[in-house]
């Protein structure tokens, strides 16, 4: 048996398939006279091949004794070896250690000078084939990764390692760029979905990628395209980051860049869109900066108003998905992957591919691959992935290229590194829906539940100016409309809007207002960065029914809208209430009574709990009487913020603080229900203007109590109905 280290095929697919799969890979070496868990882990892999069985009647036992040895074969796999332990099994005749230790040997993980000196090191093998060596450095526990793969193509297939193809350690390497050129093409020429509807036309100006020189210096120029002018060009979405932009196009500059804009004075990632551009074969690109005129407000306004068209029509959007900012590039280098050839005594060799896992390239959860792709996290950027027919991902380590149609990689596989490790999380994060161009068939259609997909992935991100909540999505707004003939204002539509106001922050900590971005009865009111969703299940038709409603000064304004306007009017009869703080012996009182404490000593102020408290603080108000309910509170701004409170006579802590709540929708399930109310407060009481400042809702209680609830409490104290202002 021999292990050897060969140049990787550079083709993704270098052999057809004669013998299939191999099967267990611990049988294809032996295990015998193993020290180690060689054969546990060959065993385990036959075990996991054959699957579970049913869970049913006549095999539950079997069932829960088969769940039983995997949990069992799990916790001993876990445990690592050292290196003597390893080379005392080889020792004793196993021949699948000996391949491990060849196998480490040539990813470095076990290193020559590791034989001389007494190694405080421990290894592991995973059962889907990961590599792990850790150590002590200055008494700081050091991993490293290294994952074992199938090469795509390759005639020999272990099951339990992940298929993927070889990538070079270079995304500006003729490899990746053949990848690139390949996926664009087939789309191209396959891909029904992905073919341009209708052209309005191109962007207002474009930059010509065609190098140009001027005293030896290297350069591009920007020209201002005609109506009827028809061409390809790719678009560039990437993160302005704080570093200054020095090549933006001003009205002052916009006559030198029509000349000659010099390629050294465009940051990193334009000059590797550039190179991009032209290695796909196209003319020319958009880039936000350099061809909408920066400081002009009324250049913004008409260019940003074609945004939708700009990325809708571009041929292909260049994504520089791991760059904080606008240096990072487009490029980046990794440690590129090995091929091994192992030649077993029976003299028919095979290949297996490895790739290192760890630092940048071992990705765990959200957050790691947050870090992983800074562009996702910008608000901007999703109307971007959302309108764009194709998009070509610059990545750590690897290009990835997403049309309507599919989705593609250079490694092929989604199951390791340099994607989220054990999941789909990078390319869920990547692979953004393509709600504009596929999911709506047509006018007329309802647009609720596409709406609030965008809107709950969109609030989750990022914007440097909060003046853009509204502009930042305004693109897939228009476009909505033009498909649908809905209309739109402040982040809602008017075939849906009552069932859009049961919106939520689902947070323990919501964030406070920072100026004003939309009325407080939309979501736009609210800073971005925070979890929106939206009562999906309620039943709005009654409050539908009775509800009328005009919104005052508010024409369809799908980007930016005045200060003040957009005020919701009302008939509605409100029902007066109070929040209540509670001071640190209240508070202590309630949670020793077990009563689930509320947004941090708040509460809705109710006569008593679902269990008696001893040691509150008298209140000179009495409390809504809940009978067996309780109200769940789900404010939009903190409540300490949102609210003006008064001190309770004998407490120097406890305190009140009159709302008014507006039954908006109920939900019925098993012979329970929940009713849902928004929460306001008066901002003039003569004048009956109030604002939103989150949601309630009563919890679940049978229909019956609900009923009675309603008659005797409800209809009692709520006031009779007339015309209010939510502004």
């Amino acid at each position: 048996m021999s292990v050897s280290k060969v140049d990787f095929p550079q083709a993704d697919a270098f052999g057809a398939s004669s013998e299939g799969a191999l099967g267990n890979f611990y049988d294809r070496f032996d295990t015998s006279g193993c020290l180690l868990t060689c054969d546990l882990r060959r065993r385990y892999q036959k075990s996991t091949a054959q699957g579970m069985p049913q869970e049913d009647a006549k095999s539950s036992n079997r069932f829960q004794k088969k769940k039983e040895m995997r949990r069992l074969y799990n916790d001993r796999l876990k445990q690592g070896f050292t290196l003597a332990e390893l080379l005392a099994s080889i020792q004793n005749g196993c021949s699948s250690c000996e391949v491990l230790r060849s196998v480490f040997e040539h990813v470095s993980l076990i290193k020559p000078n590791d034989y001389q000196s007494k190694t405080n090191a421990s290894f592991n093998v995973s059962t889907n084939f990961i590599l792990t060596k850790q150590y002590l450095v200055n008494d700081a526990l050091e991993t490293q990764h290294i994952g074992l793969f199938n090469p795509l193509g390759s005639s020999v297939q272990f099951p339990a390692m992940p298929q993927a193809s070889f990538l070079c350690g270079d995304t500006d390497s003729s490899l990746s760029m053949a990848r690139a050129s390949k996926w664009l093409k087939t789309c191209v020429d396959t891909h029904v979905a992905c073919q341009p509807k209708i052209n309005s036309g191109p962007p207002s100006r474009l930059i010509d990628v065609t190098e140009i020189k001027r005293w030896n210096i290297e350069g591009v120029k920007l020209i201002e395209t005609s109506p009827g002018q028809v061409g390809k060009y790719t678009c560039l979405s990437h993160c302005w980051g704080k570093v200054p932009i020095k090549c933006c196009t001003t009205r002052e500059t916009l006559q030198q860049a029509k000349e000659f804009i010099p390629y050294a004075s465009m940051p990193q990632n334009f000059r590797d869109a550039v190179e991009i551009t032209r290695r796909l074969q196209i003319q020319y690109i958009w880039i936000d900066s350099m061809c909408i005129l920066q400081g002009d407000r009324h250049d913004w306004e008409v260019e940003s108003a074609k945004m939708a068209d700009v990325y809708k029509n571009g041929y292909v959007t260049i994504a520089a998905a791991a760059s904080a900012d606008s240096t990072g590039g487009c490029f980046n280098k990794t440690d590129p992957d090995i091929c091994l050839r192992i030649t077993p005594d029976d003299g028919k060799p095979f290949l297996i591919g490895t790739r290192m896992c760890d630092t940048l390239g071992f990705l765990k959860d959200n957050e790691s691959t947050q870090r992983r792709y800074p562009l996702l996290q910008r608000g901007w950027v999703l109307q971007e992935r959302l309108l764009s027919r194709r998009t070509l991902y610059c990545n750590y380590g690897e290009l990835a290229f997403r049309c309507l149609e599919d989705f593609s990689c250079e490694c092929g596989s989604t199951n390791m590194a340099p994607h989220a490790n054990g999941s789909n999380v990078t390319q869920r994060r990547i692979g953004a829906n393509r709600l504009m161009n596929t999911a709506i068939p047509g006018r007329d259609t309802p647009i609720a539940e596409y709406w609030r997909d965008i809107v709950a992935k969109y609030m989750r991100l990022n914007l440097t100016e909060l003046s853009d909540l509204l502009p930042a999505i305004s693109g897939c707004a228009r476009e909505l409309s033009e498909v649908t003939g809905d209309e739109y204002f402040a982040g809602f539509w008017k075939k849906t809007f009552v069932q859009s106001l049961l919106w939520y922050i689902k947070t323990t900590n919501a964030i406070a207002r920072e100026g004003w971005t939309a009325p407080t009865w939309s979501w736009a009111s609210v800073p971005p960065g925070q979890d929106i969703n939206f009562c999906e299940k309620v039943n709005a038709g009654v409050i539908k029914q009775r509800l009328t409603y005009s919104i005052d000064r508010l024409p369809c304004n799908f980007g930016q809208i005045s200060p003040g306007t957009g005020s919701l009017k009302l008939k509605v009869g409100l029902f007066p209430c109070y929040i209540r703080h509670f001071c640190h012996h209240s508070n202590r009182a309630i949670e020793a009574a077990g009563v689930t404490r509320n947004r941090r000593h708040f509460r809705l102020h109710q006569q008593k709990y679902k269990k008696d408290v001893d040691g509150l603080c008298k209140t000179p108000i009495p409390g809504v009487s809940v009978e067996s309910g309780s109200f769940q509170l789900l404010p939009d701004i903190p409540l300490r913020d949102a609210l003006e409170y008064r001190l309770f006579p004998d407490c120097v802590g406890c305190s009140l603080a009159q709302i008014w709540l507006l039954h908006t929708g109920e939900v019925t399930e098993g012979g329970t229900r929940q009713d849902y109310f928004i929460m306001l407060r008066v901002v003039d009481k003569e004048a009956k203007i109030y604002e939103r400042f989150g949601m309630t809702m009563f919890e679940r209680q049978p229909v019956d109590r609900r009923k009675s609830w309603f008659e005797d409490v409800w209809v009692k104290a709520v006031l009779p109905e007339e015309y209010i202002t939510i502004s």
